[in-house]
């Protein structure tokens, strides 16, 4: 019967909901109605911050009483600062791979000369020297500004570009004429991409 027909299809075949639509002579088939799209986007809008997924990090050039450390402290207040000279290269390697949708940087408003004037950022490379940082088209780059690095404000990142991400790269060349550079803060914000393990599923259909 339709009824027999169409219990057997929803539970065996779940890839697309089925209505049927009895008419005078014959039933026919029609698609159910698809989940609307504002549904489905507005969870993955969201987006948080990535510290809890460090696995591993470490930073070139900077000044051991002013680690990197102190740019992940929960209660703020310390610095990292560079040693030698103005650069700092900052490598963080995840647990796990995440999605990458927004950086934000935070420098001290009273050290605007020490600020970073840009930042080359790289995705799931081997560790990387200051000269091949320098040499690499970066995944992406970006111009920063005093006023930016002091409004505790996150920079939008090309998300696409940013989808399965192991490690990051962070590459500070320059700053606004100062011997060292001062950052006292940074934080990585999107998801991590949930990975499943397909040996544990059983192919399904009808049979």
């Amino acid at each position: 019967s339709t009824h027999t027909l169409s219990t057997y299809l929803y539970q065996h075949c779940p890839v697309a909901p089925l209505v049927f639509f009895r008419g005078p002579k014959m039933a026919t088939l029609a698609k159910a109605p698809a989940a609307s799209a504002s549904s489905s986007s507005s969870s993955s809008s969201e987006h948080f911050d990535l510290s809890a997924h460090f696995e591993q990090t470490n930073c070139l050039n900077e000044d051991a009483s002013r680690p990197h450390t102190n740019l992940f402290l929960a209660e703020g207040g310390g610095v990292c600062e560079s040693d030698a000279d103005e650069q700092l290269l900052l490598r963080v390697v995840f647990k796990s791979a995440v999605k990458i949708a927004q950086l934000r940087l935070d420098a001290p408003a009273e050290e605007r000369e020490k600020m970073p004037s840009s930042v080359r950022i790289f995705v799931n490379t081997t560790d990387l020297g200051f000269d091949e940082a320098e040499d690499l088209v970066p995944t992406q780059e970006l111009a920063l500004t005093p006023e930016a690095l002091a409004a505790d404000r996150a920079e939008k990142l090309n998300y696409v570009k940013f989808q399965y991400v192991s490690n990051i790269t962070l590459f500070f060349p320059e700053n606004h004429g100062a011997d060292t550079t001062m950052l006292s803060s940074l934080k990585l914000f999107g998801t991590p991409v949930i990975q499943c393990d397909m040996s544990n599923f059983k192919k399904q259909g009808c049979t």
